[in-house]
């Protein structure tokens, strides 16, 4: 209704969520609501960004984002030698404010969760991005000599 009232032409229609995905890799669709979930914890998330992954029925840029200057930060940030977070930080910084300047998404929340460990379990640090996080450093600590 509120979308309505400003002269959009709104036809809702919830659908089973394989055909959501069907609608979204073949860009049948003019607007969507989604949510983003898994993305990991790897900051370069070019499937959804690059130009090169604009392409019906197979890739993730299904908004159709072309922006030369987020390709070419993409590229850099993937090839920072030793993968570094500080190093690469910089490049994905300017890549999160040109996307934020282009709306190529209009962002409308952001989870926030609560995480529990067993007591046994130490070497948790939870990311802001994903629950298992540095899951290579944890370990129980009843099976520690």
């Amino acid at each position: 209704d509120q979308l309505n009232s400003i002269g959009f032409d709104i036809d809702f229609q919830a659908i089973e969520f394989g055909a959501l995905v069907g609608e979204l890799l073949g860009q049948t669709f003019d607007m969507v609501i989604i949510g983003w979930t898994g993305l990991g914890t790897d900051p370069n998330d070019d499937s959804f960004w690059h130009t090169k992954y604009d392409t019906p029925d197979s890739g993730f840029n299904f908004v159709s984002y072309h922006n030369p200057e987020v390709d070419k930060l993409l590229e850099e940030g993937l090839a920072v030698v030793g993968c570094a977070a500080a190093d690469r930080a910089p490049f994905y910084q300017q890549i999160q404010q040109i996307i934020h300047d282009d709306v190529p998404y209009v962002f409308v929340t952001g989870s926030v969760g609560n995480v529990g460990y067993r007591t046994e379990w130490a070497g948790q640090d939870p990311g802001p991005w994903d629950f298992y996080w540095n899951i290579e450093t944890w370990f129980d600590t009843t099976l520690q000599p």
